[in-house]
């Protein structure tokens, strides 16, 4: 039963995705805080300490190679020495959900949002979280916030949508496909989403 109403989430989601949504921004994952925003060696002191670029990159190497313990120990030295890089936490997240481990990617993205409260990748994220748990009212929640903060991007209105036919909410959902995918493509989400 879990596998097929995962299944339809991802269905659903990634019919928004594979359609081209007509999103002209994505979220801010890379850009704000971009490594090569930062110089070869940020540590003020000049402890020779680990660059961003130098820890996301180890991080992300041992996460492809499946070495998530190392990986976890890389994002997460990568959190607290650069508490206002936000994709160590959206990918340490990742990393969690991957070995189904959902507590603690929500106490990781809630961390993050305790250091930039108005990031809509995390708000998305955390949501997803709260969706995977069934806990639909604080995925909603989170889904709405993002959406606000980037009303431009399509995946929390799609993940708003999933959330609402979950709820028993279909009028609400079509609506929110409709915003972002054309019409036979939200006639579809809602056709897998009812069964």
């Amino acid at each position: 039963m879990t596998k097929h109403w995962l299944s339809l989430i991802v269905a659903a989601t990634v019919s928004v995705g594979l359609n081209g949504c007509t999103t002209t921004k994505t979220f801010e994952q890379n850009d704000p805080m971009d490594p090569s925003h930062y110089g070869e060696n940020d540590d003020p002191l000049g402890n020779e300490a680990p660059t961003i670029r130098t820890l996301h990159s180890a991080a992300r190497v041992c996460a492809a190679r499946g070495q998530d313990s190392q990986a976890e120990l890389a994002y997460s030295e990568l959190i607290k020495r650069h508490p206002h890089y936000m994709p160590g936490y959206t990918e340490l997240a990742e990393l969690y959900l991957r070995n189904e481990m959902v507590e603690p990617a929500e106490a990781v993205l809630d961390a993050g949002l305790e250091a930039k409260p108005d990031d809509a990748v995390l708000h998305n994220n955390l949501g997803m979280c709260h969706l995977f748990q069934r806990e639909y009212d604080a995925a909603l929640e989170q889904f709405t916030q993002a959406a606000s903060l980037a009303p431009e991007d399509a995946r929390s209105r799609a993940n708003m949508a999933v959330t609402l036919a979950m709820m028993g909410r279909m009028d609400e959902a079509y609506a929110n496909y409709q915003l972002i995918i054309p019409e036979d493509d939200a006639r579809a989400n809602m056709h897998l989403l009812s069964e």
